[in-house]
């Protein structure tokens, strides 16, 4: 992992991920109907409600429009939205 001030990089040997700041960004709001959003995570839990719980623990926000069954969506600190599902909805893809 290597960060600085504005860019901050995450890397386990053949992904890597990286984040840079943004003067003035805002975010995007949920649900997003203006197509503003810069990225979006989906991750693949074993139990989906005890990462809400562990996420929101975090600083996460659990906002009440949710997209319907076999995800759910949570807030960031900052107000991005990111998703969760069951990993084994992900099996075989």
């Amino acid at each position: 992992m290597a960060a600085e001030e504005s860019y901050a990089l995450v890397a386990d040997g053949e992904r890597r991920l990286g984040f840079g700041k943004v003067e003035g960004w805002r975010a995007p709001g949920w649900p997003n109907t203006s197509g503003t959003k810069q990225f979006h995570l989906d991750l693949a839990v074993e139990d989906p409600e005890a990462a809400v719980e562990h996420f929101v623990s975090l600083g996460a926000m659990r906002p009440d429009h949710q997209p319907g069954e076999g995800w759910v969506v949570l807030l960031d600190p900052a107000g991005h939205p990111f998703c969760l599902t069951r990993a084994e909805n992900w099996q075989g893809r």
